[in-house]
């Protein structure tokens, strides 16, 4: 008879501990890949859990209720609220810019060739090239820090075109001076970067402003040509070298305002050293 009894003892926990992992209930959510699972919480509670990036926030709840109450916004409950940041985030073609860039060429000056013998004088035409540039965001790799701060990356495509007009030689008596670059010029730059840089968003900001700065490392691919002065005769050459984009961009919303500078290791036949880049950005999501 004890055993009897000790046996439907032992039914009854085991039926109390089976009834309580019943109710131990949960809701299952994958967003991004990532997945999220969100207990169901008392009678008139509610567990929202939070998913965020750089350009939006979406918000989940779970409520417990009885079949007559009906759904009420009032239904609070402070200390079971959940936030889920994605830590990681990548997009693909996301962002295109455009704008007015600003070329710099090497120093104007006279100097001797070690191996002249006759020490015929070389003076290089300074005028700045101007031109304008082309991006385009292929990925964008995004880590969150913590609220305010990101780490960004990816890989992008960037197009430049510089032009200038030919300038009259100067006048002179001394046949020893060649003068060089003084015919006109077109230059055309591809780009392949992958950007580093750090993201900032502005904290309670309506405008869902942010700030990102860093700088594009990668390999630039420079196709220029020129005409001599009486446009009788051209030529051209193109040369890899490796560049080195450092940017600040001020962000609201999708539309951007960027600044950056190019500068990257000129080949001995190669006119620009550097530019200057004023360019608008525009997000797509």
């Amino acid at each position: 008879m004890k055993n009897l009894n000790k046996f439907l003892v032992l039914i009854i926990c085991l039926s109390a501990f089976t009834m309580a992992g019943q109710n131990a209930d949960s809701v299952i959510v994958i967003y991004d890949n990532q997945k999220t699972v969100i207990p169901v919480p008392a009678f008139g509670s509610l567990t929202t859990v939070k998913y965020s990036d750089s350009i939006q926030v979406i918000e989940i709840g779970v409520s417990r209720q009885k079949p007559y109450d009906g759904f009420s916004l009032r239904l609070t409950s402070p200390n079971s609220s959940l936030t889920t940041n994605p830590k990681r985030t990548r997009k693909w073609f996301s962002q295109v810019e455009a704008g007015y860039s600003l070329g710099f060429v090497r120093s104007k000056g006279l100097y001797y060739p070690e191996d002249s013998l006759d020490k015929t004088t070389y003076q290089v035409n300074n005028t700045r090239p101007m031109g304008y540039v082309l991006g385009l965001s292929v990925c964008d790799k995004e880590r969150v820090l913590n609220k305010n701060y990101s780490y960004i990356s990816g890989f992008k495509f960037g197009y430049g075109q510089y032009f200038r007009a030919a300038k009259p030689l100067p006048v002179t008596s001394d046949t020893n001076i060649v003068f060089y670059g003084y015919d006109a010029l077109k230059e055309n730059h591809f780009k392949f970067l992958v950007p580093f840089g750090i993201r900032y968003h502005f904290a309670n900001s309506k405008s869902e402003a942010l700030i990102n700065f860093g700088a594009n490392l990668g390999y630039l691919i420079s196709v220029y040509k020129h005409w001599t002065y009486d446009h009788n005769t051209s030529y051209g050459d193109a040369s890899a070298v490796l560049a080195l984009n450092p940017f600040i961009e001020l962000q609201i919303k999708q539309i951007g305002f960027q600044f950056s500078t190019e500068l990257f290791v000129p080949e001995p036949t190669q006119i620009l050293k550097s530019s200057m880049n004023f360019s608008l950005t525009y997000r797509f999501y």
